[in-house]
């Protein structure tokens, strides 16, 4: 890789760790091959685990499954329907973004998309202000 490629990239990651948006790469085999800074913090799950990259995507959600991480009462009673219904939405790139709600009260706002190299890319957006604003106005008006 030349110099200049490597301060591109460089400048790429170091970008992508400025938001305050969490984003994940996974291979066509549904393995992490990249994170943002943000995206442990996003779930408690993950908050100081640097062993994120080369999990599988099926083995992070057990993780947060596992550690009482997501609310519903599929989550909670059907926890391998759960998977397998967020992995169907992940693959179909034009089901829209995915909303998950987490037990500490905050919602995730996932968005994903199948590259051309066969990767998925996610974007994983904190939306808990939007959410509380939507009930108040729906507790206004009922």
């Amino acid at each position: 890789m030349s110099e200049a490629t490597a301060k591109r990239n460089a400048r790429i990651v170091a970008s992508l760790d400025s938001l305050r948006t969490a984003v994940a790469l996974f291979d066509e085999n549904d393995v992490l091959i990249y994170h943002n800074e943000q995206y442990p913090r996003t779930y408690q799950s993950f908050h100081g685990d640097e062993t994120l990259i080369g999990r599988k995507f099926s083995d992070l959600l057990r993780d947060k499954l596992g550690n009482g991480e997501i609310a519903g009462s599929l989550a909670l009673d059907d926890p391998e329907k759960w998977i397998a219904d967020r992995i169907a939405r992940r693959q179909n790139a034009k089901s829209g973004p995915t909303e998950v709600q987490l037990t500490d009260g905050r919602w995730i706002q996932v968005s994903e998309r199948l590259t051309d190299s066969g990767d998925t890319i996610g974007v994983y957006q904190d939306i808990t202000r939007q959410k509380k604003s939507d009930y108040k106005l729906h507790d206004m008006v009922a």
